[in-house]
């Protein structure tokens, strides 16, 4: 489409008049409300105040010939309101295969990878029903499908302490999106050239495509991303046709810089003909054909205290945990999905290391790196990342013991513990017995003599692999385990919980 192409309206809603029958205390039906938020957001987002309208059903067929086609041809971007009676009624598929129609003749329908028509499913249909103008489309979706029941249930339109956050985060998806449209076909709406994250493109980020049960964080994620500048894939539903889905998945997969994947306690949708594979699973082999490729990189994520809802979920998990295929070229979380973001951040920056810190005069977090003497050149590419890639201070316990006795070994320890920031503690070549010691004297003395609580504190699991080892998991420190060759990537959320940590104390003090 012409960047030159202009319109006077910028955006038409299409809803049926029965999906607004149910009035609020105020007297305005569910269309109603969400025209005039949609109107506030919108603006909020342009910078300015935009032109909404929508049919105020007015009697006769000639509407359709002699106002609403002049309007429509002359308006940005469609909004359908799908509903049951929606697909049902005859205007208003009338209305939406109007706007298409009108819209090739004047530009074409597409702006780049976006459509210019827009569908918004404010109750449940089934995604056959949904017009063939949409069945690509991810769409907006204003309700959720109850865990328990199964059945949908809506997001509440109401303001105030009772305002319900999904409502209102759906809006922004769908303005934020709108926006984009509109600043490439309305001159109005540019985006701004310079000052501003919208300003360029940072990068493409493929999101995979998860279970229902992680579709809230998902989104979340997806929002923080696009408000940083970045493109996310898929941006319109694959098909679920094997191996159609795959081709589809390797394209965006290809065109990222990263890939995220969240692992729920469902299995997912099995595209046909995938043998017994889910979309979840499959999305995670497509991007493992990277995992040489130092352009990209990927992360997976599950929620703290996980619990499979099914027997094949269970053994794809415990896949995703001990098979070292899989693990290759990727970091495996179970963290807060706070900490997931600030893990994303850390991968997509260019600046990963801590040069801004530095030039502002910051003084660079202390780590304490804990191993034993049988470690030493395990430990050698840790202490090299941490302290000349990262620029962190990392201290070191008594390693040459020459002249030296336990009891002095033992107070280097413990003030090393004192001023230390953040413990990371090596577990390879030593026994348990040792293991087990230096996570005592750390549960003992992390209290004494400190001023503040730990950044983080992380036990990096290394090779030879032991039973002990393998089950070992703690629910308040971060384990990393890693039995292959040291890769920066594995540090990523042990790196982030310190970042995390110094920009709160510098906040703090500024």
């Amino acid at each position: 489409m012409s960047s030159t192409q202009t319109f006077t309206d910028d955006v038409f809603i299409s809803y049926r008049h029965l999906d607004n029958e149910l009035l609020d205390e105020q007297g305005k039906g569910w269309i109603d409300n969400f025209h005039e938020r949609f109107e506030s957001v919108l603006g909020e987002a342009l910078g300015y105040e935009p032109l909404i309208w929508r049919d105020p059903r007015l009697p006769g067929n000639a509407y359709f010939a002699d106002v609403l086609e002049e309007r429509i041809k002359n308006t940005a971007v469609l909004i359908s309101i799908l509903s049951p009676g929606y697909v049902q009624s005859d205007w208003c598929m009338g209305e939406l295969r109007e706007f298409c129609r009108l819209a090739e003749k004047k530009g074409g329908l597409s702006v780049g990878d976006r459509l210019r028509v827009m569908k918004v499913v404010k109750t449940h249909i089934d995604r056959a029903q949904h017009p063939p103008e949409f069945q690509k489309q991810l769409g907006y979706e204003f309700y959720e499908i109850d865990k328990m029941t199964q059945r949908p249930v809506a997001f509440g339109q109401e303001l105030g302490r009772h305002r319900d956050q999904r409502y209102w985060s759906k809006l922004d998806d769908l303005a934020w999106d709108v926006k984009q449209v509109l600043s490439v076909i309305n001159p109005r709406a540019h985006i701004p050239a310079a000052g501003s994250v919208f300003s360029r493109v940072q990068g493409t980020v493929y999101l995979a495509q998860t279970t229902r049960d992680l579709s809230t964080e998902r989104d979340q994620i997806k929002r923080e991303l696009q408000n940083r500048g970045y493109d996310i894939l898929p941006a319109d539903e694959l098909p679920l046709i094997s191996p159609n889905y795959e081709e589809a998945v390797r394209d965006c997969v290809s065109r990222a810089k990263l890939s995220v994947h969240l692992i729920g306690g469902s299995y997912g949708i099995v595209p046909e003909g995938a043998g017994s594979r889910s979309i979840v699973r499959l999305q995670n082999e497509i991007a493992a054909e990277r995992n040489r490729d130092q352009a990209f990189s990927r992360l997976l994520w599950m929620p703290v205290g996980l619990t499979p809802h099914e027997e094949v979920q269970a053994q794809f998990i415990e896949h995703l945990r001990t098979d070292p295929a899989t693990q290759q070229g990727a970091e495996l979380l179970q963290t807060t999905l706070e900490e997931l973001k600030n893990v994303i951040q850390l991968r997509l920056s260019s600046n990963g290391d801590n040069r801004k810190e530095e030039q502002s005069g910051e003084t660079p977090a202390k780590i304490y790196l804990i191993f034993d003497r049988r470690d030493l050149d395990g430990v050698v590419p840790l202490n090299d990342y941490l302290s000349v890639d990262k620029r962190y201070q990392v201290l070191l316990p008594l390693i040459e013991d020459e002249g030296a006795d336990d009891s002095q070994a033992f107070e280097i320890h413990k003030d090393n513990l004192a001023q230390c920031d953040a413990v990371l503690i090596y577990y390879g070549n030593a026994n348990q017995v040792w293991f087990e010691y230096k996570r005592r004297d750390l549960k003992k003395l992390v209290g004494l003599d400190r001023k503040s609580l730990l950044a983080a504190e992380a036990v990096y699991v290394a090779s030879p692999k032991t039973p002990h080892k393998q089950l070992f998991n703690s629910p308040d420190t971060l384990v990393i385990k890693n039995f292959q060759d040291f890769s920066p990537a594995v540090l990523d959320s042990f790196v982030a919980r310190v970042q995390t940590a110094a920009k709160g104390a510098n906040d703090a003090r500024n």
